[in-house]
């Protein structure tokens, strides 16, 4: 199932599931509809060694956009793993685009602080 974020298909596709299922158990069902903004993914993609890698956006912070330039960004990229400290052993990311796992929590500020 794609995205199930608000007003995506997959939340509309995961909404009349759900709805369906209460229907079948004779559960009495109401929608309410309500305005939220909502992220618009258009498109993200990485290009890394001559290949095109899609990439979802995630949530973004707060309302205010990360905004990227539309000629993109470029830099080496370093892959530091769950982005502990120790990760960055033998890396100078300073410059660098620095990926890392998803999982990563609040570990991306290391990456800040180290450039």
């Amino acid at each position: 199932m794609k995205s199930r974020v608000t007003g995506y298909p997959g939340f509309y596709d995961a909404a009349d599931y759900i709805k369906s299922k209460l229907v079948e158990y004779n559960i009495n069902v109401e929608i309410h509809r309500y305005v939220v903004a909502v992220p618009l993914d258009a498109e993200s993609y990485i290009e890394f060694g001559g290949k095109i890698i899609k990439a979802g956006a995630l949530w973004p912070n707060g309302i205010q956009t990360s905004a990227t330039p539309t000629h993109g960004i470029k830099g080496r990229a370093v892959y530091v793993g769950r982005g502990r400290l120790e990760d960055f052993n033998g890396y100078n990311v300073n410059g660098s685009i620095v990926i890392m796992d998803f999982n990563s929590g609040d570990n991306w500020l290391n990456a800040a602080r180290l450039g």
